[in-house]
């Protein structure tokens, strides 16, 4: 506490214009040996931040001289050889089996030509080709039913057990013709 209050007394004796410097940390001035070191910290710093820049503009450069995407998507081969590429023109499989052809022969270390000989993705292609013609043949719409047409003889039936009485003209006609055929 002392030294706050000399360090105060000096401050009130100084005339007003002068100024003291004034440590932050209140640590002596560095030497200059400190200093070269902290001058030569600093230009390695700035170096290193001038070779990353560097670097980055040739990364942009590379990528600006790629040539860019025509907006087609590029066929999903994985580096097919040309004679893999016929293999699969020649087959005759749907085209929705042609990538599962593709992994079978990736996964299993074979040309096109084998895989599409092998016996369990000759397998594997009849099963899906039933499930399409499966798949073609059944009605998903919902069945129509046509208009029935009811014979006048069922129509008598209905009169005789229940009463019912047809509610159209042609259906009373064909009631009246049922019943004189029957006499």
């Amino acid at each position: 506490m002392d030294n706050e209050n000399e360090s105060y007394q000096e401050d009130l004796n100084k005339p007003e214009g002068e100024e003291t410097p004034e440590n932050d940390n209140n640590e002596p001035d560095e030497t200059p040996e400190e200093l070269r070191e902290r001058l030569a910290k600093a230009e390695e710093v700035a170096k290193n931040q001038k070779v990353r820049a560097e670097k980055a503009e040739k990364e942009i450069k590379t990528l600006k001289t790629k040539p860019q995407d025509s907006g087609e998507e590029a066929p999903k081969n994985n580096n097919l050889s040309r004679k893999d590429e016929r293999a699969l023109l020649r087959a005759d499989i749907h085209e929705d089996d042609e990538e599962e052809v593709i992994e079978f022969a990736l996964k299993h270390k074979l040309s096109v030509q084998e895989a599409l000989q092998h016996n369990k993705m000759k397998a594997i292609l009849k099963v899906n080709e039933d499930e399409r013609k499966v798949a073609d043949a059944t009605n998903t719409g919902k069945p129509r039913r046509g208009k029935s047409e009811v014979s006048g003889e069922s129509l008598l039936d209905k009169f005789e057990k229940g009463g019912d009485v047809p509610e159209s003209d042609a259906d009373l006609d064909k009631l009246l013709e049922a019943r004189l055929a029957r006499k």
